[in-house]
């Protein structure tokens, strides 16, 4: 290697390092009680070291009256631990949704957490294009092509596709619904194909009935 490539192979590790540098990270992290690390009971991110975010969700937990703060507040009465663990780092722009997948994750394997619905799958309708968050990615042509037969969670003549990390499944022209890792299980009912596809784009849209009837059915079960 000549020279001057040293010096620019150099220079570019220099720019790269710099640039890396300037990157704001973030932790998703998990709460557990004692020494099960295995069974999260809350997960979060932060800017935060994991020590500094520990001690504040212990010191809300004191006053606080949310049901993560109320369920702190009675495992540390009782003697019980409440201890930290990290996930994984993200660069701030992506920490949101990686958060939401780790939360998608553990309630799709059965555990109990203690995040509220309001702050799960707060992304599942929003997409993120060159640093501009653009709503409504949610459009009636995703429904249109591309179905499979034989998927492992279709029933009797059923047909899947999976539209933005959620799976669908549709049997004929008038029956249509989804299972979401969050969600669960919902139907979109309606007359017509087209009927169909409209309320399931609405489960995904902040403010429809449909949207709304989900939320309030989920927290009624939590």
């Amino acid at each position: 290697m000549t020279r001057k490539k040293r010096i620019d192979q150099d220079d570019a590790i220099k720019k790269a390092v710099a640039k890396a540098k300037k990157i704001k990270i973030e932790s998703i992290y998990y709460l557990y009680v004692d020494e099960e690390k295995d069974w999260p009971i809350y997960i979060g991110r932060t800017k935060q070291t994991l020590k500094a975010r520990l001690g504040k969700h212990i010191s809300e937990s004191k006053t606080g009256n949310s049901k993560k703060c109320n369920a702190l507040r009675t495992l540390i009465s009782e003697g019980f631990k409440i201890q930290i663990g990290l996930i994984d780092e993200w660069p701030t722009n992506e920490a949101g949704r990686a958060e939401d997948l780790a939360i998608s994750n553990a309630i799709g394997a059965g555990l109990k957490l203690l995040n509220t619905i309001e702050n799960v799958g707060t992304d599942d309708y929003i997409v993120e294009i060159d640093g501009d968050v653009k709503k409504s990615v949610w459009v009636v042509s995703d429904f249109s092509d591309g179905w499979v037969k034989g998927h492992g969670k279709c029933i009797a003549n059923e047909w899947h596709k999976e539209i933005n990390g959620v799976s669908f499944f549709r049997a004929g022209r008038s029956r249509l619904r989804f299972d979401h890792p969050v969600y669960r299980q919902w139907d979109c009912l309606g007359i017509t194909w087209e009927v169909c596809v409209q309320n399931a784009i609405n489960f995904f849209t902040p403010g429809t009935e449909q949207r709304e009837r989900m939320i309030a059915g989920i927290k009624n079960n939590q």
